[in-house]
């Protein structure tokens, strides 16, 4: 993965088209993390919770912070974006950011940091528990699921381990109401947790290399949809660990991120080391039935809306998150933000308010960002 990340001065010299404002105008809400970001997700049960995940080093070596803050009702005003900054080295717009302590915002209203959680290891990728609020999970570097309790301060609560001898690079909760989760690593496997088990309830060797990205189908709960850098994209049964459809997806090249439509159950959306974001019907999978174009360099995230069918929020190493309709096609860019000055490595939406998306990135920042809804 990264043989395709380019430094910033090769970068611009590099990518096709126009290379973003290096200062651009700020989101909504931006506020500082501990260290570079590497995964933001809300909460489903508090509309203003949010967890950011962060490392040292960018995530070669080191600890990761794993921490959650309070936004507020600002996150929904708009009139947010009206506000200028007082007080913090001047007006907003094409001024150098001048940023404090972790937590201090930009424009938009207060951030709290309300937890914070250090693993001896990187953290890739973190969820919330769909069942217990307080319960965050934790993808780390040394192959094991660490569990904090937001309300019982900073000590990790639980280890899940023995299913990854590499590290893990995502994890996800069921999104069905169960207490199962799955993780997918370096090492190409997939597997299955229970959160009263410490060892993995199954363990799937699904791809030949490393799995980037796992999701819960939100609709079906024994389905889920995992991507790798073999070039695959693979639905799984979990009930018997059996591959129902095993797909080339981006013409041999990695695929860093699937996710599942929120509405159609046959429609998933891929996204991929060549910078195109594709979308596939389950029931014929041998050809994409959309290609959305417009990313420079990989895509690393992408996630489909939970309020309409069809859309989908992409982030990449271009330093560009994008919002995507597939009822537009062949035009389905609707939206193309510059939130942060370097490579953005997630995103998620908010599942309380239609329109707002969270984004990290590697300039130690968080935004949330309000898109037409």
């Amino acid at each position: 993965l990264y043989s395709i990340i380019l430094s910033k001065k090769e970068k611009k010299r590099g990518m096709k088209g126009p290379v973003a404002d290096p200062f651009p105008s700020p989101p909504s809400l931006r506020f500082r993390t501990y260290s570079s970001g590497a995964s933001i997700k809300f909460s489903s049960c508090a509309s203003d919770i949010v967890a950011v995940a962060s490392n040292s080093h960018f995530g070669m070596a080191g600890k990761g912070i794993q921490q959650v803050f309070r936004t507020g009702a600002h996150m929904r005003e708009k009139e947010g974006e009206k506000r200028v900054k007082e007080g913090e080295g001047g007006e907003v717009g094409n001024e150098r950011y001048n940023m404090g302590e972790v937590g201090r915002h930009e424009r938009g209203g207060g951030v709290e940091e309300i937890a914070r959680f250090i693993s001896p290891s990187t953290i890739f990728s973190s969820c919330f528990s769909e069942e217990d609020g307080d319960l965050l999970l934790s993808a780390c570097g040394d192959g094991i699921v660490r569990g904090w309790s937001i309300v019982e301060g900073s000590k990790c609560l639980y280890e899940w381990k023995g299913g990854h001898a590499k590290e893990i690079n995502d994890v996800a909760y069921t999104l069905l109401g169960s207490e199962v989760f799955l993780s997918g690593g370096w090492d190409g496997n997939v597997c299955m947790w229970s959160v009263r088990r410490a060892e993995p309830m199954a363990v799937w060797r699904q791809h030949s290399t490393t799995v980037y990205d796992v999701t819960w189908s939100p609709r079906d709960p024994y389905l889920a949809l995992t991507a790798a850098g073999d070039g695959f994209a693979v639905v799984i049964d979990t009930r018997e660990g059996k591959q129902l459809i095993r797909t080339c997806v981006h013409d041999g090249g990695e695929v860093l991120s699937a996710t599942f439509d929120k509405y159609d159950s046959n429609l998933i959306l891929t996204g991929g080391a060549d910078g195109s974001i594709r979308a596939f019907d389950l029931r014929r999978m041998h050809e994409p039935t959309c290609m959305m174009l417009g990313h420079d360099l990989a895509v690393k995230e992408i996630q489909s809306s939970p309020f309409r069918s069809g859309v989908v929020a992409s982030v990449s190493y271009d330093m560009s998150c994008r919002v995507w309709d597939l009822k537009q096609a062949p035009h389905c860019q609707r939206s193309v933000l510059h939130p942060h000055t370097e490579f953005i490595t997630s995103v998620d939406w908010s599942v309380h308010d239609s329109g707002i998306l969270g984004t990290t990135s590697w300039d130690n920042t968080a935004a949330i960002l309000h898109v037409q809804s």
